[in-house]
């Protein structure tokens, strides 16, 4: 096994340091991916590849592994987290499995449907990331994980985008896939850790001169200010959202005063 430094010296080799730092960032989104690099016989056939500055995490796993045909019911149980691993399976043959899963849920118009599993695997994430290439509509899957209250899913599904797409292609995807919503998706992309992506988003946002409907789009409002180095209009979001809060909170003073009453 290699260690990291001699892997990142080999890519180095083959690659001008820019595109280099690239790719690995790309790569070690997908730790399962990223380990399995240190084999020497799966990175000499990766450095073989014409166009190694775009390689895909996708392009590793099928590198090294050879899928195996799932069954219908082989894939229902795999969502459902019900099957039963091979005890020998290998976590990139997992990782093989679980994409089948993944793509025949998104062909069924289910994209979310394991959701629930990425707590007790986190192959799942690495999964996400090894399908994407395949889903036939990554703006739609987008959408679909921000509109569920659901902040491991949408981590994912962002975790997946930036190890496939350069910076600037994911920002344009994500514009295109949450529209109106991007505002609100912004503050949850820094709660992620994501925050250069939240920046490159809050950038290209016009300020809202309106007032806030709301407490969340509020809050909203002051993350991508912040975002943006605009200071006092941060302020002045937040201080709408204390405002907000207020009322709120002196609304259910009402409605409990109401029904202590009757």
């Amino acid at each position: 096994m290699l260690n990291d430094s001699q892997l990142v010296a080999a890519l180095g080799q083959r690659l001008p340091a820019p595109a280099c730092a690239d790719l690995l960032t790309r790569l070690l989104r997908v730790p399962s991916v990223w380990n399995a690099l240190h084999q020497p016989d799966v990175l000499a056939q990766i450095l073989d590849t014409e166009s190694l500055e775009a390689l895909r995490p996708a392009d590793v796993l099928t590198a090294r592994i050879r899928p195996r045909r799932l069954t219908e019911e082989a894939l229902q149980l795999l969502l459902a987290g019900s099957e039963q691993p091979e005890p020998d399976e290998s976590p990139l043959e997992r990782v093989s499995a679980l994409c089948q899963a993944l793509v025949w849920s998104s062909q069924r118009g289910e994209p979310g449907a394991w959701g629930s599993r990425l707590a007790d695997d986190p192959l799942w994430r690495d999964a996400l990331a090894c399908a994407w290439p395949d889903l036939a509509d990554t703006a739609g899957w987008l959408q679909a994980a921000f509109a569920v209250d659901d902040l491991a899913l949408q981590n994912a599904a962002v975790n997946a985008l930036l190890a496939n797409s350069a910076p600037q292609s994911a920002v344009a995807l994500l514009r295109q896939a949450l529209g109106a919503a991007l505002g609100a998706s912004i503050s949850r992309l820094d709660q992620m850790g994501e925050s250069a992506l939240a920046s490159a988003l809050a950038a290209g946002q016009t300020p809202d001169a309106g007032v806030p409907k709301d407490l969340p789009q509020a809050i909203a409002a002051a993350a991508s200010a912040n975002l943006r180095g605009e200071l006092e209009g941060g302020h002045l979001a937040l201080q709408q959202a204390w405002d907000l809060a207020q009322e709120a909170a002196a609304d259910v003073a009402d409605r409990l005063a109401d029904f202590a009453e009757n």
